[in-house]
Formats: structure tokens, sequence, C-alpha cells
């Protein structure tokens, strides 16, 4: 299997790493002055637990002697392998290694010089990795629980980040669960963020989304519980409205997390949320609102479709905003997604104490 074969061959590179990592600027392809500059500033991993010092161990060595050329630029290739060596110091994701319910951790699959691309035609690099998950202190790393793979790249058209790395066992079961926050880059396109919650059990199991039931972008203790929570900006998603370079988002709602490893966003504690981000169905007249969010409130708040449309034809904050394919104003788009939960005019809720946000969901881009 395809799986397994990747396994050993990760184990495998994991053995050599530790055993030539003392002599890695001798190793053949590599530039000897950088690769010794690189080694000499390495961090230690002596004093790191065994498992993250295997794998920093791999990664480093990876690192240190990047694959690949950029042709024509032969010029560019000491700095550039200058430039991946010292991601060992400035790049913390790619050593990312947390012991706590279980160990998760980083580990590259390859690390390669790139030719030029893009419309700026400079080199760059890029890698690989999985994320592994080691269930208990004395799981051998083959065995371990590994994520398909991940790309990773760095030039002057693309640039690859992760701005928020979260530990927490959602189901009790003894194994954490992780939380990555990504960012992506890439000239002429913008910046795309995505946040994924991961699972691994083990042995030999394969790193999988966490079944959380609804989508998400963000995380926030909204309610102080110690538990991350999840945020959806995307509920009221109006299809088709994002023209222009713009794109549309209604007010963020709480995808709520339960004690025993559930979501809802139709509990007390959603709709609580729900009026602490949406305190009126109406923004002040002064308020520097979004068009979209405020229609979005409107409708939490239990105005129609109609009721909403109409609002936004007279309104003076949307008169810039861009029309949906339909001829219609992204104002009737999130009006016409039904509600998780009842109106905010019934029973209306207390809302929640102010909190800050762990990873903001994406806001409107007007």
């Amino acid at each position: 299997m395809v799986v397994d074969r990747e396994r050993f061959l990760l184990l495998a590179a994991a053995l050599s790493a530790s055993q030539l990592a003392a002599k890695s600027a001798d190793l053949p392809g590599a530039a000897p002055s950088t690769s010794a500059a690189a080694t000499a500033s390495a961090p230690a991993v002596a004093s790191t637990p065994g498992f993250c010092a295997e794998v920093a161990r791999h990664n480093d060595l990876l690192l240190s002697q990047p694959s690949g050329w950029c042709e024509g630029h032969g010029g560019e290739i000491e700095s550039l392998r200058a430039e991946v060596a010292k991601q060992r110091e400035t790049a913390p994701f790619l050593h990312y290694c947390h012991q706590g319910k279980g160990t998760w951790a980083v580990m590259l699959v390859s690390v390669a010089l790139t030719g030029p691309g893009g419309e700026s035609g400079g080199c760059g690099w890029e890698a690989s990795y999985k994320l592994v998950f080691q269930p208990t202190p004395t799981t051998p790393l083959h065995d371990c629980a590994m994520s398909v793979r991940h790309e990773w790249g760095e030039s002057t058209d693309e640039h690859s980040s992760v701005s928020k790395e979260i530990i927490f066992d959602y189901d009790g079961d003894g194994k954490d669960e992780l939380i990555l926050a990504h960012d992506q880059w890439e000239n002429g396109a913008g910046t795309t963020s995505s946040v994924e919650l991961l699972r691994g059990d083990g042995p030999r199991e394969t790193v999988v989304p966490y079944d959380v039931g609804f989508t998400f972008d963000g995380v926030q203790d909204a309610d102080r519980d110690g538990r991350p929570d999840l945020l959806q900006a995307t509920f009221q998603d109006p299809t088709g409205c994002g023209m222009s370079g713009h794109t549309y988002y209604g007010a963020p709602l709480l995808v709520h997390s339960l004690r025993g490893g559930t979501f809802s966003m139709s509990d007390d504690v959603a709709r609580r949320w729900a009026v602490s981000v949406c305190p009126t169905a109406l923004p002040a007249a002064n308020a520097t609102t979004s068009c979209d969010f405020a229609a979005s409130c409107q409708r939490l708040w239990g105005r129609s479709k109609e009721e909403v449309n109409a609002w936004a034809l007279a309104a003076p904050v949307c008169k810039e905003v861009v029309g949906c394919h339909d001829g219609g104003t992204a104002a009737a788009t999130f009006a016409a997604v039904p509600l998780p939960f009842a109106p905010l005019n019934v029973s209306t809720p207390a809302p929640l104490p102010a909190s800050k946000p762990l990873v903001p969901p994406p806001a409107s881009e007007d």
C-alpha cells in the first residue's frame, strides 16, 4: 500500500537524520559553506523529549539539504539554500511538536528549490509535510497516525503560513485534537484563510477531520468555559455575490462546543452569542457596519426577506454593494437563508460577555 510505503520512507529518513545530523554538512548535494553555517546555528535538540527530537532532527536535515535547482539563476542558489536553512529558526510551524494528551508534530516529507515561475519569475522553495499524532509515548514513529501530504510554498508569488495551533481534547477520549489556522497568499489572488480541526487515533490510523457537523472559519471561547468554540461567517453565504473582488460575509454565528465532543448552532449559548454580535436589528445611523453584516443581523432578529431587501435598496450603507448574479442584492441573499435558531426578537436572551477571538473569522471586504 502507498500509505505503508510512505510510512517506511519517513521512518527511514528520520533514522537517517538521527544518525547523520552531526555531519550533514558533508552530505552530497549540499553547499558546504551554507550547510555548515546552518548546522552551527540550528537550535539544539538534546533537551527536546525523544519523539520531538527525532522529528526535529529529520526536519532539520531536510531543511539543510534542499533538493532541486533554479534553472538560469545559479547565482541565487547559495542565498536561497541559506534562506531555507534559516526556516529552522524563523518558521515555528515547520518545527511544531506539542506534547499533551498524545503528541502532535509536523514532519517534513520533502524540501526543494523551485524554478522561476509566476509573474515575478523569481526562484523560491517548496515543502510538503505530514501531521503526525503519537497517541502514547511508546508508540513508534511508523505506527503513529499520519495525515495526507500538505503543501508549503515560499516565493515572490506565493507564501504559506499557519497563524495558530490549538490543542484540545474535545471528546474526552484522552487524545488531543488539533486546530490549525492556515493562510495562503498568492500573487494576484490575495490571501485565502482556512481553519481545520483534526483528530488522530492510532496505531497506523490516518489523521482525519474531526466530525464537527458544521462548517467553520474562526475560533473563540465564546462562553469562557475553557472549550474552544468555532465560528461560522459563511452561514448566510451569498453564493454568486463575490463580484469585482468583493467578498461578502454575514454576522459570524457560533458553533458551540458541548461536553462530550458535539457542537450546536441552535442552543441558548449560540443565541446569546448572536445577540452579542448583533445587539439590534438595525445599526445606528452613524455606524460603519457593512451592508451585508447589517442585513444578516436583521434576518437574525426576525425580519423577512422582503423587509430586508426593501431596507437594503434604500439604505445609504448599501449603495456601494456589488449586485448578485440574479440582479438582486447581497442583502436579499443573506435574508433568504433559514435561521439555525428562533429569531432573536422571540424571548431575547442576554448577550454573552465580551471575549477575544483565538482565530478571527473572515469579514466583508467592501
